[in-house]
């Protein structure tokens, strides 16, 4: 990600956790410098939402589970 947008920015909307697990809200914003998923750099500003899901074992992550809007960033 960071050789396609290096300037790449992002904001954590929301956090929350439940037991063993914390959830993050996240947007991502940046500039498309560099190939990313075989689509050479078009010089856009994009932007894209994810949910993140982070499972810890005691003081590390033991689990993580990211959904990205995959389909916001190439539009």
């Amino acid at each position: 990600m960071k050789d396609a947008f290096p300037d790449l920015k992002i904001n954590v909307r929301d956090l929350f956790g439940v037991g063993d697990k914390v959830t993050v809200l996240v947007d991502f914003e940046g500039t498309h410098q560099g190939a990313f998923q075989q689509i050479e750099a078009t010089g856009r500003q994009v932007g894209f939402g994810s949910i993140e899901v982070y499972r810890f074992q005691g003081d590390r992550i033991a689990e993580e589970r990211v959904a990205p809007d995959i389909i916001g960033l190439m539009q």
